[in-house]
């Protein structure tokens, strides 16, 4: 049974037809999702936010509301923390690398 998913599932085009592109596009956007969720975690997290919903740490808030495991919900706050010390790189670079990192441009960008 193959999965069917509808355009407004994603923010952009992934299906290039070949299905390893598919992949590495579908991680990109996963990747970036999960940075997102991160800097907002950070951001609720340092205005103790989930302080006014009756937690007492943003790892308890993403138990509850998010239902993420505690093991998840930990890495995820680590992961916003850790976001604050690292350099802010362009979102799409120019040649399609970072030099300093050598990530590539997801395919079809």
């Amino acid at each position: 049974m193959t999965a069917q998913y509808h355009s407004y599932m994603c923010s952009s085009d992934w299906q290039t037809g070949d299905v390893l592109d598919d992949v590495a596009a579908l991680v990109a956007e996963r990747n970036r999702i999960d940075a997102a969720l991160a800097r907002r975690v950070r951001a609720a997290e340092l205005a103790q936010a989930p302080e006014r919903d009756g937690q007492k740490s943003m790892a308890s808030w993403l138990r509850g509301h998010g239902r993420l495991s505690g093991s998840e919900a930990l890495r995820v706050v680590a992961n916003g923390r850790a976001l604050e010390h690292l350099p802010v790189l362009p979102r799409r670079p120019r040649r399609g690398w970072c030099r300093r990192c050598r990530w590539p441009r997801p395919p079809g960008r």
